[in-house]
């Protein structure tokens, strides 16, 4: 776990890689469990507060609170959209997949359940969904595949409500 200093040293050195009339606005701009969001800015507009000084469209750095990785943003969709993202798979600029991990189970996890919406939502019989349950609750993380990702996320809701723990996987 590193620290909001050590993140802003991170986001400092990088931000002087990206151009030496840029200066890292020294105050996050957002922060949580997954990190710290910083901005950066032209030198010649933080002394002079011209707006023709100004940079335009430069996206966040993020900056990981476990590991001290950079990310930066995009500037396409909102800020909040690259967080979940990340915060989903690690990646700000993941897409969601059709994919799905079977990461465990807890106590009262019915694989009744399970199987009968795995079979519902994946071209998966009888045979090979009971397998893939079987699978977790040995230890093992098996992968289901449905036909798209929103179809895979429905299935990853009816699975936690079964009682077991799920990785969308992103494309």
């Amino acid at each position: 776990m590193i620290t909001i200093d050590a993140a802003r040293e991170i986001a400092t050195l990088h931000v002087q890689t990206l151009g030496e009339d840029l200066t890292l606005i020294e105050k996050p701009i957002s922060f949580g469990d997954y990190g710290w969001l910083f901005s950066y800015q032209s030198t010649a507009f933080i002394e002079t507060n011209d707006i023709r000084d100004a940079l335009a469209g430069n996206a966040l750095i993020l900056i990981d609170s476990d590991t001290g990785q950079i990310f930066t943003l995009g500037t396409a969709f909102e800020v909040s959209s690259y967080v979940h993202m990340y915060q989903r798979f690690g990646n700000p600029h993941a897409e969601p997949g059709s994919s799905l991990e079977l990461c465990g189970w807890r106590t009262g996890a019915s694989a009744v359940m399970a199987i009968k919406q795995i079979k519902a939502h994946t071209r998966l019989g009888l045979k090979d969904a009971k397998g893939a349950v079987e699978a977790c609750l040995v230890g093992n993380k098996p992968i289901v595949h449905c036909s798209d990702p929103e179809t895979a996320e429905i299935l990853a809701q009816k699975l936690s409500v079964a009682g077991f723990e799920i990785k969308h996987l992103a494309l």
